[in-house]
């Protein structure tokens, strides 16, 4: 328990709750980090699939959360991949989305 400091008769007072904020906001923060990794090594397994379909990039749209990639192969059929995190577009977009259009 964190200590708080002493009450009107000198006794140690220790806060009463079971985590910080801080431990609450690293817990978070290692949360969300998960989920980005996650998300771009399930973006870039899954472009790579879709390039040896015969898919190439074709557009880029601008989503209220987020960013929305879509593929297109000699038949007209779409692919999408929505990214939640716009950093790992950015991160992506020199490797598979310029080199290709």
């Amino acid at each position: 328990m964190p200590y708080r400091g002493t009450n009107a008769k000198r006794h140690v007072v220790h806060d009463k709750s079971n985590g910080t904020i801080r431990e609450e906001a690293r817990n978070h923060f290692l949360a969300e980090k998960k989920e980005r990794e996650h998300e771009i090594n399930h973006a870039k397994i899954q472009i790579q699939k879709w390039v040896n379909d015969g898919f190439y990039y074709e557009k880029t749209e601008d989503l209220h959360n987020g960013v929305r990639v879509t593929f297109t192969n000699k038949d007209k059929h779409k692919q999408h991949l929505d990214f939640m995190f716009p950093d790992n577009y950015n991160l992506l977009k020199h490797d598979y989305f310029e080199s290709q259009h």
